[in-house]
């Protein structure tokens, strides 16, 4: 449902307010109609600041979804 508009630097990288700027506008839909009123779960590998999925997040409401959850197999403090 998603796709990466553009190359970005690893969030490991980063700290939490560059890793917000960082995947700003990073990712689009593919197909709106497919996300109109849709209950949609997003899985991630690791949450650290959670930027990568509110980015994601964003780009979903914006096409319409009803509703966006977010999931992750693990966390990791940030790194200041």
């Amino acid at each position: 449902m998603l796709s990466k508009v553009r190359d970005n630097v690893p969030q490991h990288e980063l700290s939490e307010e560059d890793r917000l700027e960082n995947v700003k506008d990073v990712y689009c839909t593919r197909n709106d109609e497919e996300i109109l009123e849709k209950r949609i779960l997003l899985v991630d590998d690791i949450l650290t600041t959670g930027a990568t999925m509110c980015s994601a997040g964003q780009a979903l409401f914006c096409a319409g979804a009803k509703d966006v959850f977010g999931i992750a197999v693990a966390t990791t403090p940030v790194s200041r």
